[in-house]
């Protein structure tokens, strides 16, 4: 089945539409998901809503949204209402606020990835895109579009086009005001443990660029032969459970006693940190 674009529309650049459309990066897990299924015949059950006071059943079209005050409190939100915040949603016509330095850009927060190319449905789309994306792999700089929306039912946020070798990709990143912390402290430099993490990397593991195609989905091969074996109704062989946890480790302590027990070529060093921290 060929990919289904996620949006469909123009990037305006020096005013001049750039006509893509936008494909997930990723396949969908929708696909993975299984029926919840009924015991008596095995076949898919259906969903009724029902009011949370008299307990009667509730026509979905009959339905309305409401924010929550507090436990016990809702207040109906008109209809009216709910069009006029969604009114700049869902655009089909995006613009380059600016452009940036695309090592400025806090890509680690992206909450999505996409593949955009030429909108075959419009003719010579293809020149355009390929200006774009030769300008930006040159410049080094990603170009960035404020409230981007593919769609009513998700929320703007920051879009950022850059290039890599394969073409443009776009970057989907929150708002700062949707940011949130993580519990505990900011970790203290330590030298002297950074010093020893780089001779233990460099004696005991490959530090060679990374290779995303030498790494393989077990859980998707082991998930469909399970399946296919149920399907077929033989047996499914299960695996013992995993071990129990263990308590965390002196990771400095065994990464000091690795390195005092390293060969002078490394080799055997991973093992000795694996045996020391286990």
């Amino acid at each position: 089945m060929a990919a289904r674009a996620a949006w469909t529309g123009a990037i305006t650049f020096a005013g001049f539409p750039i006509h893509v459309q936008a494909y997930n990066a990723t396949k969908s897990k929708n696909g993975d998901s299984f029926k919840t299924v009924c015991p008596c015949h095995g076949q898919p059950i259906k969903q009724q809503l029902v009011c949370g006071v008299s307990g009667e059943q509730v026509e979905r079209g009959s339905t309305g949204k409401a924010i929550e005050v507090s436990k016990t409190q809702h207040v109906r939100v008109p209809d009216e209402t709910l069009d006029a915040i969604a009114q700049n949603e869902s655009t089909g016509s995006v613009e380059v606020e600016r452009f940036a330095p695309l090592a400025s850009v806090p890509l680690a927060l992206s909450q999505g990835s996409f593949r955009l190319a030429p909108n075959g449905k419009v003719p010579g789309s293809d020149q355009p895109v390929s200006i774009l994306w030769n300008g930006l792999r040159a410049t080094q700089r990603a170009a960035i579009i404020e409230g981007w929306t593919p769609r009513s039912s998700t929320a703007p946020a920051v879009l950022v086009v850059h290039a890599d070798e394969d073409g443009l990709v776009g970057n989907v990143l929150p708002f700062v005001g949707d940011l949130q912390s993580a519990p505990g402290e900011t970790p203290e430099v330590n030298e002297q443990a950074a010093a020893m993490f780089t001779q233990v990397i460099e004696a005991s593991y490959s530090t060679e660029s990374f290779d995303h195609g030498a790494y393989v989905n077990h859980y998707g091969e082991r998930r469909a032969r399970m399946l296919e074996q149920v399907i077929a109704g033989e047996p499914v062989t299960v695996s013992e459970d995993a071990p129990a946890t263990t308590p965390v480790p002196d990771l400095m302590a065994a990464m000091n006693a690795a390195l005092e027990a390293a060969p002078p070529t490394g080799k055997k060093a991973g093992k000795k940190v694996k045996d020391a921290v286990a």
